[in-house]
């Protein structure tokens, strides 16, 4: 009778602990924040912040969890922590923060996101250390300017008189651009 009491007891808590980990109930708004590392082995916590106009929900996680290699080379393992913001919170954009620090305190690296808030739902939010940056696009090369100390073309060449008819030849062709001369005038022979 005593075992099967206590199995009774261990059951119900190990149903009421599933449910409070499962616990997402329809008015409870979270952000899942996803930590990604590469190569980072000095840091010791991350100093969490959300912040949506002005109220800022504030975490410090501790006892971040690591992988040494056979060489001896240490690197933090890759984590998500979950984070209930106040039901106040609007379904707007709210800026996901987070300072890697070092066991002495000091910044190791810095992240920020920026992820719109569901209502009674939840979001992802990715920070990876160090901070992925994107390639800037390379600047076009700038069109040359004209040169206003160059000299124009030479104009053409006038017709003869037997294609511009007998009225004394054809006109001299026009100055090229920046001040060329003009062409000479058709001779008007026939």
């Amino acid at each position: 009778m005593r075992a099967m009491n206590l199995t009774r007891v261990a059951t119900a808590a190990g149903l009421a602990a599933t449910f409070a980990l499962c616990a997402c109930g329809s008015d409870e708004t979270i952000v899942a924040v996803n930590f990604d590392f590469d190569g980072v082995g000095s840091a010791t916590s991350i100093a969490l912040e959300i912040n949506q106009s002005g109220s800022t929900v504030s975490r410090q996680l501790t006892n971040l969890a690591t992988t040494t290699s056979d060489d001896g080379v240490t690197t933090l393992n890759s984590f998500y922590e979950r984070v209930a913001v106040p039901e106040s919170w609007s379904e707007a954009p709210a800026t996901v923060r987070g300072t890697l620090l070092d066991p002495g305190g000091a910044t190791v690296y810095v992240n920020e996101t920026v992820v719109t808030i569901q209502p009674g739902g939840a979001v992802a939010a990715f920070l990876s250390y160090p901070p992925k940056t994107e390639e800037p696009e390379p600047e076009p090369e700038p069109e040359p300017e004209p040169d206003p100390t160059g000299t124009g073309g030479t104009g053409g060449t006038g017709g003869d008189g037997n294609t511009a008819g007998m009225n004394g030849g054809g006109e001299g062709g026009t100055a090229g651009n920046g001040g060329g001369e003009g062409g000479t005038s058709g001779n008007g022979e026939t």
